[in-house]
């Protein structure tokens, strides 16, 4: 098929061309109703006219035929328009500002019909029954749900009969900013780790939070599912591109960082950094948690965040590679990093050896200097 060529399955010839330049690239066959479907949805950018006498011509700049490229291969993967959109706008690239809003509502809508009201005992019951099925397979299956049942051992229950409270609670909390009822934040905060954020110091590193458990239980409160659409539908897009740049950086920077201290600091909390490690931030989780990003931007356009963000800029590359390196260390490499003990450097194997030296020494050097 050539293109500019009239073929069937589109309903106009730019839609019919774009979709054959997509198709070549993508590897497999995108038609024009996907096009005009995707464009549509806000997902692809309109097509260029010109007026060269009467009438006038329709064409997909190379912006929009990458974009639709882009896209084909989310939508393959995710099906979901929805979804995609918001993975397009984590990754910075091109939504109408109507459809990100629409996706960005739909997921907290999701998730507060997931939970379901909790005005009754009847209803949190039931919402205890999805914590049941919540912490069968979350708990079991993931590192984050692994950690919160290695922290409920040695309390004279079997873990399994704890974590569904521990999941309970954390739903009462998104929902309604609060602990349930008889339970506490401390319950979250204790299995999650996040304690360490007011507790733990760290090779003169921290406490992150110097208001005790009154930092997080402020920001729950205000990221509570009801607020945050409030403040969904009351911001600005420049707003919506804040907060989702603040989350990008920060979250990438704070993960890279647990995992830094966690080499260095086995058994920790990584102040209170340890979950986002346990945590697989792909682009969905993060485009989802979007609008949270939002209460936190009163905090982030102060002067003290503005600086924190510059720092984050600053050394985001240096830690993404320190978090690297460290996981590729083999046990016996992560002690000596850890002790720094000559004997056991010594009985590494050479290439290991060599390998530290000229990997690990620019970044303590680099962190010292920091």
């Amino acid at each position: 098929m050539m293109i500019g060529v009239p073929v069937r399955g589109a309903r106009s010839q730019s839609d019919a061309d774009l979709a054959e330049r997509v198709s070549h690239a993508v590897g497999f066959e995108v038609t024009g109703w996907e096009i005009e479907r995707w464009r549509q949805a806000g997902l692809v950018q309109p097509a260029e006219h010109e007026y060269p006498g009467k009438g006038s011509h329709a064409q997909y700049g190379d912006e929009a035929a990458r974009q639709a490229t882009v896209v084909a291969a989310l939508v393959r993967k995710h099906r979901n328009l929805t979804k995609v959109a918001r993975i397009l706008f984590v990754r910075g690239l091109y939504v109408r500002e109507d459809a990100i809003r629409a996706a960005l509502k739909r997921g907290l809508a999701e998730v507060d019909k997931w939970i379901g009201p909790l005005n009754t005992d009847s209803e949190r019951d039931r919402a205890y029954e999805k914590a049941e099925r919540l912490a069968y397979t979350y708990a079991r299956r993931t590192k984050l749900g692994k950690r919160i049942r290695r922290r409920l051992k040695g309390r004279g229950v079997a873990p399994s009969e704890l974590v569904p409270p521990i999941y309970f609670n954390l739903m009462h909390i998104i929902k309604t900013g609060e602990p349930a009822p008889g339970h506490d934040l401390r319950d979250i905060l204790e299995t999650t780790g996040l304690i360490g954020l007011s507790r733990e110091e760290l090779g003169g590193l921290g406490p992150i939070a110097t208001d005790g458990t009154d930092g997080p239980r402020n920001w729950f409160r205000q990221a509570r599912l009801g607020n945050v659409l409030t403040l969904l539908e009351s911001s600005s897009l420049n707003e919506l591109q804040d907060a989702r740049d603040f989350l990008v950086q920060i979250i990438g920077v704070l993960k890279d960082f647990a995992t830094v201290l966690l080499q260095r600091f086995p058994g920790s909390d990584a102040l209170g950094l340890a979950m986002l490690e346990d945590t697989d931030l792909d682009e969905t989780l993060l485009s989802t948690g979007v609008p949270f990003g939002l209460a936190l931007l009163p905090y982030v356009r102060t002067p003290n965040g503005q600086e924190l963000m510059a720092a984050v800029r600053a050394q985001q590359e240096t830690l993404r590679s320190m978090a690297e390196f460290v996981k590729s260390l083999s046990p016996a490499a992560a002690v000596v990093m850890r002790t720094g003990d000559p004997e056991a450097f010594a009985r590494l194997p050479l290439d290991e050896q060599v390998r530290l030296r000229e990997a690990a020494m620019p970044f303590l050097n680099n962190a010292t200097a920091t």
